[in-house]
């Protein structure tokens, strides 16, 4: 199952995870790419889910957060991989399952 963070544990699930990568997929209900991709970010959180942590943030009720914090979410979708609390790279627009497994694969 990926969490769903928000402005309110966005710091605790991503910021402050030490254990492994966090890959956070920001996304919108009315983003079709998203919703298309949706279902194969979770096959591939639950098969790296020993390694990378992934979670998700609707920007529904979030934009504000994301531009307080200096996230710079220019587009839906974007994916941005964290360690350590600081972004290590990051994946925005026509994004496909292959660039995402791939990119998951260096990152470890």
């Amino acid at each position: 199952m990926i969490i769903e963070v928000t402005k309110d544990n966005f710091e605790t699930e991503v910021l402050k995870e030490t254990g492994k990568p966090v890959m956070v997929d920001f996304w919108g209900p009315k983003c079709s790419h998203c919703l298309i991709l949706m279902p194969h970010v979770e096959k591939l959180a639950h098969q790296y889910s020993a390694k990378i942590k992934v979670v998700k943030m609707n920007m529904t009720g979030n934009v504000l957060f994301c531009a307080k914090a200096g996230l710079r979410i220019m587009g839906l979708p974007t994916f941005i991989f964290f360690e350590n609390g600081k972004e290590v790279k990051r994946l925005t627009g026509q994004v496909t399952v292959e660039e995402l497994e791939k990119t998951m694969e260096e990152i470890l």
